[in-house]
C-alpha cells in the first residue's frame, strides 16, 4: 500500500472529505495500483458531501476502467437513492447482487429502496437475507424495526431498538427511532435529542426538535401550574362545601395530569380538535392552547363533579329503595 492511499484513507476515516477528495483526484489520475480504491473513496465522499452530480461523474469514470466491479454498482445505487430516483436505484443494486450475492450492504440498501417504493413486505424479505450474513449489525436492525413499524407492529419494532440500545447505547440512529416511535413523553425524547447531540452536534434533526422542545417547556409548567391551581381551588370549595369525595377525586385527576405537564391530555386534546397532526412544541401553537386551556379546566371539571354527583344520587336512591 503507498503512503499517498494510507494518508487518504486517513483522511477520509476523520471526515476530511474535501481533502480526501483532492488526494484521492491525484491518486485515481496517475497511480493505477491504487485507482480501484481511489475511486470508491473519492465517490463516497462526493456523496456524504451532497455532491451528487460529480460523484456521478466519477463514477461513470470508474466503470472505465472497472466495468465489472460490484461495489460500483452500489454505490451508483446509493446516487440514485439520494436524487429521488428508487427505481433506477433498484435496478442498480439487483444488478450488484447478481454479481455479489453475499454482501449485506447490497440486501441492505435494497430494503431501503423497497420500502421508499412503499413494498414493506419485500422490503422485509431483503433485510432478512442481510441479516442472514450479519445477524448482529446494528444497522441493519434499526431498518428491521423501520419495516417492522410500517408493518404496524410497533411494540416488536421498539423491542428491537432497545435491543440495539442495550448493546450499542450510543447509536445515533436507534436514538432517534427510539425518539420519534417508541416514546410519548417529551422529557425522554428530549433526552434522547440530547444523546444525538452530543455524538454529533450538526444532526439537523436533533438540532430542531430538541430546540422546539425547550421553547414548549418555557411555557408548558405556567399553563400546567394554572390548571394544578383551578383544580385545587375547585378541590377546597368542595371540601369547605361537604363534598370531600369530590374534591379529592378532582385533586387526584389534576395530579396525574401534573405528573408529566410536558405531554398533558388537555393538550392533546386541543391537538386532536384543531386537527390531529399539531407539533404541540411548535410556538404558534402555544398561545392557541393557553386560551383555551382554563376553559377546558372548567369544563372538565364541572363534568367530573357533576358525574360524581350524579353517581351519589343513584347510590343514595339505591339505598332508599333498599331501607324500604
Amino acid at each position: 500500500m503507498s503512503a499517498s492511499l494510507q494518508r487518504l484513507r486517513a483522511a477520509y476515516n476523520l471526515e476530511r472529505y474535501d481533502e480526501a477528495i483532492a488526494m484521492a483526484v491525484q491518486i485515481v489520475a496517475s497511480n493505477k495500483a491504487d485507482r480501484e480504491e481511489g475511486y470508491h473513496i473519492l465517490i463516497r465522499s462526493l456523496i456524504l458531501q451532497g455532491r451528487l452530480d460529480e460523484a456521478l461523474e466519477y463514477l461513470k469514470s470508474a466503470l472505465g476502467y472497472f466495468p465489472h466491479e460490484p461495489y460500483l454498482f452500489y454505490l451508483k445505487a446509493q446516487i440514485y437513492r439520494r436524487q429521488d430516483k428508487p427505481k433506477e436505484a433498484l435496478k442498480i443494486i439487483e444488478e450488484g447482487l447478481r454479481r455479489e450475492p453475499n454482501a449485506y450492504e447490497y440486501h441492505h440498501l435494497r430494503s431501503k429502496l423497497l420500502l421508499d417504493l412503499s413494498r414493506p413486505v419485500d422490503a422485509k424479505r431483503a433485510i432478512d437475507q442481510a441479516l442472514t450474513l450479519e445477524p448482529s449489525n446494528p444497522d441493519l436492525l434499526c431498518t428491521l424495526a423501520i419495516i417492522t413499524y410500517t408493518l404496524d407492529n410497533t411494540i416488536i419494532a421498539c423491542e428491537i431498538i432497545d435491543h440495539v440500545l442495550a448493546h450499542h447505547p450510543h447509536h445515533s440512529e436507534a436514538l432517534s427511532l427510539k425518539s420519534q416511535i417508541c416514546t410519548a413523553t417529551l422529557s425522554v425524547k428530549n433526552t434522547l435529542f440530547k444523546r444525538i447531540l452530543s455524538q454529533d452536534p450538526f444532526d439537523s434533526y436533533a438540532h430542531n426538535a430538541h430546540r422546539h422542545i425547550r421553547r414548549y417547556y418555557r411555557i408548558a409548567p405556567i399553563l400546567m401550574g394554572l390548571y394544578l391551581l383551578y383544580a385545587l381551588i375547585i378541590s377546597l370549595e368542595g371540601w369547605a362545601e361537604g363534598k370531600s369525595v369530590q374534591g379529592s377525586l378532582l385533586l387526584l385527576l389534576s395530579l396525574y395530569v401534573w405528573q408529566d405537564w410536558r405531554l398533558s391530555i388537555p393538550f392533546f386534546a386541543v391537538a386532536i380538535v384543531l386537527g390531529g397532526t399539531i407539533a404541540l412544541h411548535e410556538w404558534y401553537i402555544v398561545p392557541i392552547i393557553a386560551t383555551l386551556y382554563y376553559a377546558m379546566g372548567r369544563v372538565s371539571g364541572t363534568l367530573i363533579i357533576i358525574i360524581i354527583n350524579k353517581i351519589m344520587d343513584i347510590g343514595r336512591k339505591g339505598r332508599q329503595w333498599m331501607n324500604r
